[in-house]
């Protein structure tokens, strides 16, 4: 993951992309929505089985760009965050559940 946020923080840097951390957070939630409806309107609200397309292949890329710039944005390794969060989870897991609420 660690390459791949160097990836991107060099496009940012090549293409001048430089928006404040809020700006990139505002961004993700942007992006999960944008996910969220293409979801929606494929499986045309829950009533048919979701299906591959493009567009939604397309949204589900900017969602991690965007969530890649706002840890770059923070200096955060998202690698190490992501491991952080499975030891979280794998502790929940032996307590009897994984919701987020233990």
């Amino acid at each position: 993951m660690k390459e791949l946020q160097e990836k991107v923080e060099e496009f940012c840097e090549n293409y001048s992309i430089d928006h404040p951390m809020e700006h990139r957070l505002i961004d993700v939630m942007s992006e999960l929505g944008e996910v969220s409806k293409e979801i929606l309107e494929n499986t045309e609200y829950g009533s048919t089985s979701l299906t591959y397309s493009n567009e939604l292949k397309e949204e589900l890329g900017d969602l991690p760009y965007s969530l890649i710039t706002l840890a770059n944005a923070l200096k955060i390794d998202l690698e190490s965050a992501v491991n952080t969060a499975l030891e979280k989870y794998e502790s929940r897991s032996s307590k009897g559940g994984l919701s987020s609420r233990h």
